[in-house]
């Protein structure tokens, strides 16, 4: 009873709300805008069902990457990760997901489950009998084992439903925004915690926009910079132009703190969008009629946000190296490049990032370089947790290494000290 009094009382508040004019959110920021992004990618034109497209910083250089979700690869859903840095022409990642085939009735997100500062890849089924379920995928392990496999506490749904991520209760770890278009008179919004592995609900609101259909898509982001994720509402038939909603995260998103034009035109169903990270930075794919025979990918946003190119360090070339190799199993005496071991690992990897040689095994890698204490690691930090042992540091108390026999390349946080080398420097 109390929820539906207060589902009541907020969906009055929401309705009164999108009858009061607000001249700074409905302030048309068009002549701001600009694009940042226009390019064909490496990926040949496709049809509209079989992919997902999500946005993302794969190895963390400070360019959001393209992950191409295929849905029906096989036996399989594969993933296919297209560099940022490289204009999206060279492919960083391509994995067959531990899943079935998929079809439209499964939907992919990008949320970082457990707080280890890389994102897991959410996998909804949504008619999975009388719920509907979600699986998330470890991106430590390149999507490769599971986290978490749990029916959620909603109906079960359909293509009415989306589904986005965002760390709506500040705890650091990506909650699970699940959206239903028809929800009666207005969209509503259902978001439930992470920290509860999704049994719990955070929030439960109408939003303050009209019933919304398969020409809207969504996406989380801070747009006004106060820590709480805003939702982006995208609507694309909206005549000779794309709109953009933004809704206050302050309010549980019953205000508007922007509804604008943009410079994007009139988009159909053959155009995908996806809300990157910072303040308004909005990405669209182009799947087909392109032009160029290649799907496409374009970015407009705000002049002050213009992405710069990162001059890739040494640290961040073993890095993204290192990062290439996630899932790949461990074998004992063996330097890869499908199988490791942990020396064999951090040798690989220092000789096709930078060409350096630092000796096979860990008793060579131990006197390679110069010594370093656990107060003084920097990323690319040779690490021993033990004497037999040895990683790759990538900052925030994390290293990458193959860690044992029936294990993977993975990433984790330095559960011992015992040694540090900088071989760089």
């Amino acid at each position: 009873m109390k929820v539906k009094k207060l589902m009541a009382t907020v969906l009055l508040l929401g309705m009164v709300q999108t009858l009061l004019p607000s001249v700074d959110a409905k302030a048309a920021i068009v002549d701001e805008m600009k694009w940042k992004i226009h390019t064909a990618t490496s990926m040949e034109e496709i049809g509209n069902s079989k992919w997902q497209f999500l946005i993302g910083d794969y190895n963390r250089d400070g360019r959001e990457d393209l992950y191409c979700i295929r849905k029906d690869a096989g036996n399989h859903t594969s993933v296919h990760i297209l560099d940022g840095y490289s204009n999206y022409k060279e492919n960083m990642l391509h994995k067959e997901l531990p899943i079935e085939a998929t079809g439209d009735n499964w939907t992919f997100v990008l949320g970082d489950y457990n707080g280890d500062g890389i994102k897991d890849l959410y996998c909804v089924r949504k008619d999975s009998g009388e719920h509907t379920n979600v699986h998330i995928l470890d991106g430590s392990t390149n999507f490769q084992t599971y986290i978490v496999s749990n029916i959620l506490p909603i109906e079960n749904t359909d293509e009415n439903w989306d589904f986005k991520a965002g760390d709506y209760d500040g705890d650091g770890k990506d909650d699970l925004y699940c959206i239903k278009k028809n929800g009666g008179e207005h969209t509503t919004l259902h978001i439930l915690s992470a920290k509860s592995d999704f049994h719990e609900f955070l929030c439960r609101v109408p939003l303050p926009i009209e019933n919304t259909g398969k020409n809207w898509e969504f996406g989380v982001s801070d747009y006004n910079g106060d820590k709480k994720p805003d939702f982006y509402g995208i609507r694309k038939d909206g005549g000779a132009t794309t709109n953009v909603h933004v809704m206050n995260g302050s309010d549980n998103y019953q205000s508007f703190l922007l509804q604008t034009t943009t410079i994007a035109g009139a988009t159909d169903d053959k155009t995908d969008f996806m809300v990157g990270k910072g303040r308004f930075n909005i990405y669209f794919v182009n799947k087909n009629g392109t032009g160029s025979g290649k799907t496409e990918l374009h970015m407009f946003g705000l002049d002050e946000l213009v992405p710069t190119t990162p001059t890739e360090t040494s640290e961040q070339k073993v890095i993204n190296e290192a990062m290439k190799h996630l899932g790949k199993p461990y074998v004992y005496n063996t330097t890869g490049p499908d199988t490791f071991d942990c020396s064999g690992f951090t040798s690989y990897v220092y000789r096709h990032a930078l060409g350096i040689e630092i000796g096979r095994d860990t008793y060579a890698q131990v006197n390679s370089g110069r010594e370093v204490s656990q107060s003084e690691l920097k990323p690319g930090d040779l690490v021993f947790p033990k004497k037999d042992h040895v990683g790759i540091y990538i900052g925030n108390g994390k290293m990458i290494h193959a860690p044992h026999p029936g294990d993977v390349v993975k990433i984790a946080n330095v559960y011992a000290f015992w040694k540090a080398r900088r071989i760089i420097g």
